[in-house]
């Protein structure tokens, strides 16, 4: 959004998290009147819960950073960060299935929240689920669209509001392209053995058609993120070995063909 610019003698009522600075002066002085409210009941003190929860989380001391989250929570249920940390402690203390569902509500919470998308598809990978964790990866990168890339016309950099955004969408790539890989691999030794998907369907090569389905449908793009990964990254070695071994696995769909 465009800045917010005030004329002389105006007053703004924001919340302390929100971007503000003042221009610069080029004589004289200016007089600046501030007023600090604290508010129960409303998001901020959630703000001020997320902080302490993040300072214990730092600290070492997870049981004290989700009764901060949580307590944060309670004055703010939608707040999808929030929700992100306590499912980072849900994850730290091995509670695997309390992580996940922490995930999956800041990611309803905020749909936007790429990070949470991205992290709940890491968790997915983990628990040996990668068609799943695939959906939520494609998910993600459907709505970053072009936003991580630089504008059109522009200097070919990045916003450095917007990198926080390209290093989610570059890790969503890099896991989307690990996830199809393995998939395939999978899907290729099923076929092989004539037997079917443990996660069931079509994707892993559980239909019985000729058992390449997720390899000639899915491959291409997984090559095509490997590839997008690798230019902003071109010293990624394991991003490399992960490029061949999608490429070689699609050639091999080729010659069966």
């Amino acid at each position: 959004s465009e800045p917010l610019f005030l004329e002389q003698g105006h007053l703004l009522c924001h919340a302390s998290g929100v971007q503000h600075a003042g221009n610069g002066l080029a004589r004289g002085e200016r007089w600046i009147l501030v007023l600090f409210v604290l508010a129960e009941q409303e998001p901020q003190l959630a703000r001020r819960c997320h902080v302490a929860g993040g300072e214990a989380r730092a600290g070492g001391d997870l049981v004290e950073a989700a009764a901060a989250f949580e307590a944060g929570l309670a004055a703010a249920p939608h707040d999808h960060q929030l929700h992100m940390s306590l499912g980072s402690v849900h994850f730290a203390n091995g509670e695997r299935a309390e992580a996940r569902a922490c995930l999956a509500r800041a990611q309803a919470a905020y749909t936007p929240c790429v990070e949470a998308a991205v992290a709940l598809g890491q968790q997915l990978i983990e628990a040996n689920r990668p068609r799943a964790a695939l959906r939520r990866f494609d998910a993600a990168l459907a709505s970053v669209g072009m936003r991580d890339r630089p504008a059109p016309g522009g200097s070919g950099g990045v916003a450095a509001a917007a990198r926080p955004l390209q290093a989610a969408a570059w890790d969503a790539r890099v896991a989307a392209a690990r996830c199809a890989v393995i998939c395939a691999q999978r899907e290729k030794v099923l076929a092989a053995s004539g037997g079917d998907s443990a996660e069931g369907g079509a994707e892993s090569g559980g239909s019985g058609g000729g058992g390449m389905h997720f390899r000639r449908t899915r491959l291409p793009k997984a090559i095509e993120r490997a590839r997008e990964a690798l230019a902003t990254s071109p010293g990624f070695a394991q991003l490399r070995g992960l490029l061949a071994c999608a490429e070689e696995l699609l050639r091999e769909v080729s010659e069966e063909e």
